[in-house]
């Protein structure tokens, strides 16, 4: 927007801080209305007589004038607006004994801003006329009583980020025309931050003044001597120098200086400043946790010392090729999903977001998965799409020993170590195809949407594959680039609501589902029909309020998920089996403690489509589940279905 400050001789006055505030027109038009008051900025008494003047933006011809009444009160139409766009004007006030004055409705002193108005508009614009300007001025002298170059900022209360100002040459500076009324005074040196009258280094401990009309104030500042700060970053276990980044932002310009401790130990350091600021920090290896983002304060004169403690972290590294083709390294995120002793893959909120990450290869292949907070994970790759190697296209997998594989429990466990990179052999990625088909509920129609989905819910999974194999309004899935392996499939409510969480084959489980067999470039079928969901609901004992979820008992995964509210939760959307129920305050999570079943072991039996009653309590809650042992081994057979069986299309 075109802005002119007049100065000098035209140092005038302060416009009233009433807002040019556009009101509905009456009535549509080429003519734009004016209107206000015209007072005396000490008395606040009326000026009658006085003018105010209308002039296109860029002219010095005005194109309306109008004079104050006994009331100082003026009022004019002028024609404008014969485009539909905005039309620039400029207002004055002129008066017997004042200085000419330009309205601004931001600044609220004589400086010229033109207003955009429309056809059609009636705005009000009033002004309070000095008989002169207010006038500031002293010397800024360095730490040494020296004069110094420093710029000066009135920072008035309705513009604390400063609106006049003027710089210090040969250690003298002068503000004519300064604003009437409170302000504070910052200044600062040549590459020094700001500081506050009188030598203060935050906004608020800063001093009031107060001009009003022909004030002239004199403030003399002398600079602070600035301070610095060294960071120092070692690890949390052995002591030892660690390399860690800084990035310091000044909290009241949001300047940002970065800075890296060297490989030797040595400091990272920051001179020549002082104040408030933030300091985020970054490992440049990525063997340790990134600790959480301070602020420090700087004293002027003074070097803070901050000494940081790296916490370690696991990492793997790994590279990511083609089985086909070596020399091919398509850009593939992998997801670590931890992995427990007894050979199954949990879900467990207590793990957090640093397990919820994900983790992409680069042009070449190479591969960093950290930090990581778990020392047993498992490995689930999914290469991006689309890729330029032709169809049919690199696939999804858990990564396993010899390759790939669609079984969570049959992937590979890397055992990592705290602090250090383990090198992983690399993942070979196959060539995938697709599996689509219908799927539809027992239950009355719902708006509830159907997810297809080759694994069980977990955050970073979820973040990779958020809408995958979710059907569409006619009940019709699909999921490309999965691999050429067996895969159990879950298919669900994104939202457990009137049907059962089940398993590829019906099972309720994903131990005991029944995978389905992909083939490369081929297009599996599977069709689906959901039984209507169980309900398990009841109370704990001991709590209030938290969330409640029920797990597979053979596995741990989530089923769903709910809150508890005053001691109460139901749950929907079960199958046939038993469960494991968990408790999550916010503070920390147990298992809870469940009663014996017929073959003395602690789970709830839950049947799809009926009702289970169950009193839990937190005593006696565990962090670890006891997982469900399966009473008679059982093989599923893998189901083939490269053509859509008869009978079954749609």
């Amino acid at each position: 927007m075109p802005r002119l400050f007049r100065r000098g001789a035209l140092a005038l006055a302060c416009a009233l801080l009433i807002p040019l505030v556009a009101v509905p027109a009456q009535a549509a038009g080429t003519t734009v209305t004016f209107s206000g008051l015209v007072r005396d900025y000490s008395t606040r008494s009326p000026l009658a007589g006085a003018c105010v003047s209308v002039l296109p933006w860029g002219t010095a011809q005005p194109v309306g004038s109008a004079c104050t009444d006994a009331e100082g009160y003026y009022r004019m139409e002028i024609a404008c607006c014969t485009s539909s766009g905005d039309t620039w004007y400029a207002l004055k006030a002129t008066a017997v004994g004042y200085p000419e004055f330009w309205w601004n409705e931001l600044a609220g002193w004589n400086s010229m801003r033109p207003q955009a108005v429309r056809s059609g508009d009636r705005r009000s614009a009033s002004f309070d006329l000095l008989h002169q300007a207010p006038r500031v001025h002293g010397r800024i002298t360095d730490e040494h009583g020296d004069p110094a170059l420093g710029a000066v900022t009135l920072m008035t209360e309705l513009h604390p980020g400063g609106y006049a100002r003027a710089f210090s040459y040969g250690g003298q500076y002068t503000i004519e025309n300064a604003p009437p009324g409170r302000f504070k005074i910052a200044v600062t040196g040549e590459n020094l931050p700001l500081q506050y009258v009188p030598g203060k280094t935050t906004y608020e401990e800063g001093t009031w003044f107060e001009v009003g009309d022909g004030s002239d104030l004199t403030v003399d500042e002398q600079l602070l001597p600035p301070g610095g700060i060294e960071l120092v970053a070692v690890d949390d276990v052995t002591g030892a120098p660690a390399q860690l980044c800084g990035a310091l932002r000044q909290l009241n310009s949001g300047t940002t200086i970065t800075r890296c401790t060297a490989t030797d130990g040595s400091p990272a350091a920051w001179t020549g400043t002082f104040g408030e600021y933030d300091l985020v920090l970054t490992p440049r290896q990525r063997t340790h946790w990134s600790p959480e983002a301070r602020t420090v304060v700087i004293e002027p004169g003074r070097t803070t010392r901050v000494e940081i403690r790296l916490k370690r972290a696991y990492a793997l590294r790994t590279r990511v090729a083609m089985r086909a083709d070596p020399g091919l390294h398509p850009r593939t995120c992998v997801a670590a999903v931890p992995a427990e002793p007894d050979g199954v893959v949990l879900t467990s909120s207590d793990r957090g977001a640093r397990v919820a990450g994900t983790f992409c290869s680069d042009a070449d292949g190479r591969l960093e998965i950290a930090p990581l907070d778990a020392s047993r994970v498992r490995l689930f790759a999914l290469p991006d799409q689309p890729t330029s190697l032709g169809y049919p296209q690199p696939a999804m997998q858990w990564v396993s020993v010899t390759g790939g594989t669609g079984d969570a429990a049959k992937a590979a466990v890397y055992q990592l170590a705290e602090g250090a990179f383990i090198d992983a052999p690399d993942i070979r990625l196959d060539h995938g195809g697709t599996v689509m088909g219908h799927v539809s509920t027992t239950a009355a129609p719902t708006d509830a949407r159907i997810c297809v989905q080759p694994f069980a819910p977990r955050p970073n999974l979820a973040v990779l594959m958020e809408h995958l194999g979710c059907a569409g309004s006619d009940g019709a899935y699909w999921i490309n680039r999965i691999g050429p392996y067996a895969w159990p499939l879950r298919i669900a409510e994104r939202e457990p609501v009137e049907s059962a969480v089940t398993w590829s084959g019906g099972a309720s489980s994903r131990l005991l589902a029944a995978p389905l067999r992909i083939l490369p470039g081929k297009i599996s079928y599977y069709d689906v029909t959901l039984p209507l969901g169980g309900l398990l609901y009841g109370t704990v004992a001991g709590a209030t309020g938290g969330t409640v979820s029920v797990h597979d008992a053979y596995t741990g995964d989530l089923i769903n998920a709910g809150s508890l509210t005053d001691g109460q939760f139901n749950l929907l959307g079960l199958n046939s089996g038993p469960v494991l129920v968990r408790l999550d305050t916010g503070t920390g999570g147990c298992w809870l403690r469940l009663p014996l079943d017929a073959t003395n072991q602690r789970a709830v039996q839950t049947r799809a489509g009926a009702e289970t009653d169950v009193a839990l309590s937190v005593q006696g809650c565990t962090s670890q589940p006891t997982l469900y042992r399966i009473p008679v081994p059982r093989k599923p057979g893998t189901m083939t279905a490269p053509t859509r069986p008869q009978g079954l299309g749609r």
